[in-house]
């Protein structure tokens, strides 16, 4: 108890001489935790149903039925299932912006919770064995410093209880951003750029593979792919936000 009172006092403390501000719109986050104030998360708009039942893109409209999209009909995906937590819109948008270009690694425990609550929300009935995250090639991880997938994976694994193989996976040869490729070109792209760096550690695994951002799904399909000719058991996808 007496420890917990220390660390809120450090914590206030550390909120006067260092006022943290909100990640979307630059506000003081003031008593709120972390770093997303209460208008910019009550404004996100969360992936909601109807969505397919794959991939979990979802679609306007009402339809009252489960269905498979189209394109997970065309090119089936490595992975078992995909589900994400936030649209990629507004607020989320600059605040994704804000930790994978930025800097703002800070993010990544606020981003986290979503990711499990995501995760407690539609894979309630899938028991999983490590979470894994899509890689960065060495040089651009070099560049950036960090891989963002990989705090969030940790965040993530910390929260369920199980462990996170951040370096299960390599990208052994370097891509172009996939921001502003149509999708064809993104499968392109990505296609045969993972590898598992010790297939027998995957055998017989269900690995919950995360990443940031989701938009047609190619490279958590790629990665998914390269896991399960590891033989891994299953593959589940993870975003935080879906374009």
């Amino acid at each position: 108890m007496v420890r917990l009172r220390i660390v809120d006092l450090l914590g206030g403390l550390t909120d006067i001489l260092y006022p943290r501000r909100c990640a979307a719109c630059g506000r003081s986050v003031g008593n709120e935790p972390g770093h997303i104030c209460w208008d910019c998360r009550a404004g996100a708009e969360s992936v909601a149903a109807p969505f397919c039942d794959l991939c979990g893109d979802p679609v306007e409209g009402g339809v009252e039925h489960r269905f498979v999209c189209s394109g997970c009909r065309r090119w089936p995906p490595g992975f078992d299932v995909a589900r994400s937590a936030m649209r990629h819109r507004g607020a989320f948008r600059r605040i994704m912006h804000e930790m994978k270009y930025n800097r703002h690694t800070a993010l990544a425990r606020d981003l986290s919770e979503f990711l499990y609550n995501c995760v407690a929300m539609h894979y309630s009935e899938l028991r999983f064995d490590v979470v894994a995250c899509v890689p960065l090639h060495r040089a651009k991880e070099r560049e950036r410093t960090y891989n963002q997938s990989d705090l969030l994976a940790r965040g993530l694994a910390a929260r369920l209880g199980i462990p996170a193989a951040a370096r299960c996976m390599v990208r052994v040869r370097p891509t172009v951003s996939q921001s502003g490729l149509k999708a064809n070109e993104r499968r392109r792209n990505v296609h045969r750029a993972f590898a598992v760096r010790d297939p027998g550690w995957v055998e017989g695994r269900r690995v919950l593979l995360v990443d940031d951002v989701m938009t047609t799904g190619s490279t958590v399909s790629e990665c998914a792919w390269a896991l399960k000719n590891a033989r891994a058991a299953q593959v589940a996808v993870a975003t935080v936000a879906r374009g």
